[in-house]
């Protein structure tokens, strides 16, 4: 079928967790057509939407490219008001190999607002530099556009039916609601025809709930009917399977390991385990590495003893109180993965952009590795979680973008008849950003200043005669800019250009970084009086020298100061009818904020809700772009929503879920934010605290 827009998302890339995509061309054909269908529409692009159009201009000499963000990315195309397009084939043309779709969707939209596939692929390998490749669209019926576009629903105000006759026609079992329209009947598109697979899955009927659950500021379901739990999970300890009364395993966005809790009935009582003694935990076939917190031995009402053990995961080993707090510093450049598994002695797994630190930018005082790993995780908006076996990853705060999450694929799906025990909503989360501003902090004397001295060339001191002229020059650091000179006395003469150099020694007391009196524009030349500590560097603030290696050291350097020229000042010849008299100077500039400093993302529409965020640590674009949209992310509002189930052991924190259940519109997609497990006399069953989207 035709429609106006369509757009290719790309949800994965070749080049792996930076998700780099540079493409040459993108055409869109008939089926078994020769031309592309574009070229007098609009192009657009969720990353550098300025350059999106070149995609689209038949030249392949240009290209475009999402400079590698770590999300999924998309192109679009608007062919216009009044231009609806059945596009049957995919033409793209690959700049790099390494740069390509692996995983991608085809969409189109009416509104550019809610996207329907029209084609999806995955795990496409087989890319050429420079070389076309074609992809055939499939076909779709009416009634699957009707499907993609979801079910319309209409109000009879003159037929309301009582609750319970109501109720009947949209759930198995009575659920304790309160209502709101009793008459929403659901059907399919007007337009559309109704197929025998709709028919069978009882599409043509009532669908969604008509009740809407409204009970102030939070809901809840709750079956009267309530399905039978699972069975007992098999629990082991060390190999040996524990005949227990009830038992926990849980994981909560405040703690990065999985912790146990397990009271065992009087037969399964164990030999004295010692405390953090390493065992291994098996629950219904998922092995966790834990450590003995605590132990404890209950006198039952039965007379019997009943014992209680505490298990944490082992990567609580590197916090407190298992580790000891202590100062942190790295004397040279280190990427921030680097500097995390040195910190922890253990390699992790990394999923967040990497980037180069400074040597001496990360300095802690009194901190556990755990603490440093998660100070520079945190710093580029990602978390840190533990995985059964104990390897911590390094994760961004979200699945995938928010506004992604209806293309994603969730890790898994609910039956809400099936597996769902309890929901509750409990309120929103979170404050709506959609304006984030990420900027590298600089530290305070690398800060930008103006500097006025007398130039020595003309004068060896400030005193000057009166009725003279002082030469004043100006020194401003790299990106300001010199906007006015002011006095309190005197004439302003023409500013002139010059160049000056300057000897200063420089001491290295066992580090490698000083600080220049004055900003410069470069180096001129070094010598070390005795220790060489290497080649020197003068930082983009034109202040700050660094040593390729720390330690003790004098070095005699000479460097070209940063003048924004000579500015001559003719004094009076009196003021205040006195010959003796001093005078005020001031200088004012402008900084001009580099485009590398800083990045801003926006989301949405205006008027903009604004966040500011500056951190030290954040020295690369991409590590300030990935914070931005962790930022981003957490600015989208979230209502919180506790969810009981069927047991699941393999859900995971951190995934994405799709909820299906047709009472409440359809279902809903999460992210799980905790996890429980529980066993007791009743069964097992998994507790869940999710997020889903407040739209």
């Amino acid at each position: 079928m035709a429609h106006r827009y369509w757009r290719l998302l790309v949800t994965q890339s070749t080049n792996g967790t930076r998700g780099w995509i540079t493409l040459a061309e993108i055409q869109m054909r008939l089926s078994g057509g020769s031309e592309s269908l574009c070229g007098q529409g609009t192009a657009s692009a969720s990353h550098n939407d300025a350059d999106a159009a070149l995609l689209f201009d038949s030249d392949d000499n240009t290209s475009w490219s999402n400079d590698a963000p770590g999300v999924a990315s998309w192109i679009a195309y608007d062919f216009g008001a009044g231009q609806a397009v059945a596009v049957g084939s995919l033409w793209i043309l690959p700049v790099f190999f390494d740069q390509a779709p692996r995983d991608m969707r085809c969409q189109w939209s009416d509104d550019a607002v809610v996207w329907h596939d029209q084609g999806v692929w995955s795990d496409l390998t087989e890319w050429v530099d420079w070389e076309w490749r074609t992809f055939t669209l499939p076909e779709r019926t009416p009634c699957q556009d009707a499907h993609g576009q979801g079910w319309q629903s209409r109000l009879e105000s003159g037929s309301i039916q009582p609750l319970q006759d109501t109720l009947a026609l949209a759930m198995h079992g009575i659920w304790s609601l309160r209502q709101r329209h009793a008459s929403r009947l659901v059907q399919p598109r007007a337009d559309s025809e109704t197929c025998s697979t709709c028919l069978g899955q009882g599409f043509g009927m009532l669908t969604h709930d008509p009740v809407q659950v409204a009970l102030g500021s939070w809901w809840r379901l709750r079956a009267s009917d309530t399905p039978h739990l699972a069975s007992w999970p098999d629990v082991t300890l060390d190999g040996r399977t524990l005949p227990i009364e009830s038992a926990t395993l849980s994981w909560s966005p405040d703690q990065v390991a999985w912790r146990a809790r397990l009271l065992l009935a009087q037969e399964a009582l164990l030999p004295e385990l010692s405390l953090e003694q390493r065992v291994t935990l098996g629950w219904d076939g998922v092995t966790f590495r834990m450590l003995v917190i605590d132990q404890g031995l209950t006198l039952a009402g039965s007379g019997g003893l009943e014992q209680e053990l505490d298990l944490l995961g082992v990567a609580a080993r590197h916090g407190e109180p298992f580790a000891a707090s202590r100062a942190w510093s790295w004397e040279r450049p280190v990427t921030a993965r680097a500097a995390v598994e040195e910190a922890l002695g253990e390699g992790v797994i990394w999923q967040l952009p990497d980037w180069l630190l400074p040597a001496f930018r990360l300095r802690l005082e009194q901190e556990t590795p755990l603490g440093v790993a998660r100070q520079i995780v945190q710093a580029v908006g990602g978390q840190l979680r533990s995985r059964a076996d104990g390897v911590l990853e390094m994760v961004p705060r979200h699945p995938c973008p928010l506004p992604e999450w209806c293309h994603a694929t969730p890790a898994h799906e609910l039956d809400v008849d099936a597996e769902l025990l309890e929901s509750r909503e409990t309120g929103i989360r979170g404050t709506r950003i959609n304006r984030v501003t990420v900027r590298a902090e600089a530290d305070e004397l690398q800060k930008p200043g103006i500097w006025l001295e007398v130039d020595p060339l003309a004068s060896t001191t400030d005193t000057q005669a009166p009725d003279q002229t002082v030469r004043i020059l100006a020194l401003v650091s790299p990106g300001v800019h010199l906007d006015t000179l002011t006095s309190s006395s005197g004439t302003w003469m023409p500013a002139e250009g010059v160049m000056r150099s300057r000897s200063e020694l420089l001491r290295f007391e066992n580090n490698n970084r000083v600080v220049l009196s004055r900003p410069a524009w470069r180096i001129e030349s070094v010598i070390w009086m005795g220790e060489d500590l290497g080649l020197l560097t003068l930082e983009p603030d034109g202040r700050t020298v660094t040593a390729a290696r720390a330690g003790s050291a004098l070095a005699q350097v000479v460097v070209t100061l940063a003048v924004a020229g000579c500015h001559p000042l003719k004094s009076p010849a009196s003021v205040a009818e006195g010959n003796r008299f001093s005078t005020l100077v001031v200088a004012r500039g402008v900084v001009r904020e580099s485009p590398g400093e800083a990045v801003v993302l926006t989301r949405g529409h205006p008027p903009w809700r604004d966040r500011e965020i500056a951190s030290r640590l954040l020295t690369d674009t991409h590590a300030r772009r990935a914070r931005a949209v962790a930022e981003l992310d957490d600015g989208e509002l979230l209502r919180s929503v506790r969810l009981t189930v069927m047991h699941r052991p393999r859900i995971l924190p951190g995934e994405l879920i799709e909820v299906r259940d047709g009472r409440q519109g359809g279902g809903y997609r999460a992210e799980v934010h905790g996890v429980t497990h529980e066993i007791d006399a009743s069964g097992a069953r998994t507790r869940l605290e999710v997020g889903r989207r407040a739209w």
